[in-house]
């Protein structure tokens, strides 16, 4: 797998839905683009890639969990898959 770029976002939020959360809530994300092995190719079948999403997953979650230094130890902490773009 060929990773181009990581993209990594950490956020405070102190408030949600005009309420104040009454502590710092903490979020962190970390996505990655990588490289299609199937583009230009209609009609491929895209397990390859999903299997990609669940090797990566891992690395995805430890590379959030490290922007977490510092932050109080019940942040929790989401993953996400394989996000595609359809081109018309």
């Amino acid at each position: 797998m060929h990773i181009r770029k990581y993209v990594t976002t950490c956020e405070d939020i102190l408030a949600e839905n005009d309420r104040e959360t009454g502590r710092i809530v903490r979020r962190a994300v970390c996505s990655a683009v990588i490289k299609n092995p199937h583009a230009g190719r209609p009609g491929e079948d895209l397990n390859e890639i999903e299997q990609m999403g669940a090797e990566i997953s891992g690395l995805l979650a430890e590379r959030a969990r490290s922007r977490r230094s510092g932050w109080p130890p019940r942040t929790s902490l989401h993953t996400a898959g394989l996000h595609r773009r359809h081109r018309r």
